[in-house]
């Protein structure tokens, strides 16, 4: 099995900010290590991904030319032409994110996904549609988008829903909080850390805002489930 050169890297770097958040030297081997990964990772992933497309450019180019591979780790990589002793021009970067941030991601997936420990929330709006599952998240973001997100956007900041200031519904995750906020389909972020009675209010409030009929029930779950965090 082939070495996780990336890893090594990632932990290595680890070790080095360890140091310097203490004001202390890198020590030599783990800068040696450093170097060294960083390497091995860029001739082992990178260059085979890369030599079929950098190929079909060096058969139509006649003049001798030399690459430079950048990476960053959490960043990305550039490719492009070594100016000077240091320097760059970027021709491309190729975004690459860390472990550790897919990991939080899927993470706060889950957190906000989270059910209730005790109940379930069923939402049935005039036209029949009926929205009822254990997750309170799932429901609510069902109802926002059915009611139409602009309009629940409106509404709620109209009925004055905030947390700390925060709407309830934005464009970008506030820093720190972005667990509590979920996900709709036009790009936004809904705040869904709050209780299945909360989300029934939110609901039945903002339907009636928008002239939608939606009644919401909150009735109790059987069966073990995870708990949810809840803010007042």
């Amino acid at each position: 099995m082939a070495q996780d050169y990336k890893s090594l890297l990632e932990e290595a770097l680890k070790a080095a900010a360890y140091f310097q958040k203490r004001g202390r030297d890198i020590p030599e081997d783990i800068a040696a290590d450093i170097e060294n990964y960083r390497k091995a990772w860029l001739a082992q992933q990178i260059g085979p991904a890369l030599r079929d497309s950098l190929m079909a450019f060096f058969q139509n180019h006649d003049e001798p030319m030399s690459l430079l591979l950048a990476y960053e780790p959490g960043k990305g990589i550039k490719v492009g032409i070594p100016q000077g002793d240091i320097a760059i021009q970027s021709f491309f970067e190729i975004p690459i994110e860390s472990k550790g941030k897919e990991k939080k991601k899927e993470e706060d997936k889950k957190r906000s996904y989270s059910p209730d420990s005790t109940t379930r929330l069923i939402a049935t709006f005039d036209d029949g549609t009926v929205y009822d599952d254990i997750f309170g998240t799932v429901v609510i973001v069902k109802c926002i988008e059915k009611i139409g997100i602009d309009r629940s956007r409106n509404a709620l900041n109209n009925l004055g829903y905030n947390r700390m200031g925060i709407p309830y519904i934005v464009d970008v995750k506030p820093k720190d909080r972005e667990k509590f906020y979920h996900p709709l389909s036009n790009g936004s972020f809904l705040l869904v850390n709050n209780s299945n009675e909360r989300k029934k209010n939110i609901i039945e409030q903002v339907g009636r805002h928008c002239g939608v009929g939606v009644k919401c029930q909150v009735i109790p779950r059987h069966g073990n489930g995870g708990n949810q965090e809840e803010e007042s």
